[in-house]
């Protein structure tokens, strides 16, 4: 167990900077398409960036997807950990088919926060708050 903790890290803010990197090349790919041809060239003016607490909304959602991810990935383990157990004795059947159940709940969460992610993501794109 502890083997597995200690191989563990928390990647929250890998997956923050890659969205920050992804949302701001997105963001100046999206201001660049959509300048006047007269700006187009002039390259002095800054494209528009998201304002703070758009940027803060999409960082906290990130960060507990990260986290939520994390804890999903804990819960794996352990499942794999109680599927290896092969004693007569000591059947943790209730223990995998509970922690299965938890586990399709996380992923459907998951995928709930990060289609929300996705919808925020496209509404800082299109500037429609």
């Amino acid at each position: 167990e502890r083997e597995r903790e200690r191989d563990m890290r928390d990647r929250t803010q890998e997956l923050l900077a890659l969205c920050s990197r992804a949302e701001s090349s997105s963001s100046a790919a999206a201001a660049a398409a959509a300048a006047p041809a007269s700006f187009a060239g002039a390259g002095r003016e800054k494209p528009p960036t998201l304002d703070a607490r758009t940027r803060s909304e999409f960082a906290n959602c990130a960060s507990r997807i990260g986290k939520a991810i994390h804890s999903t990935s804990r819960k794996l383990a352990r499942l794999a950990q109680l599927a290896k157990r092969t004693s007569m004795f000591d059947d943790p059947a209730q223990e995998i088919e509970d922690l299965t159940r938890v586990v399709k709940q996380d992923i459907t969460g998951l995928n709930r926060a990060i289609e929300d992610l996705q919808q925020l993501s496209s509404k800082n794109r299109d500037g429609s708050y």
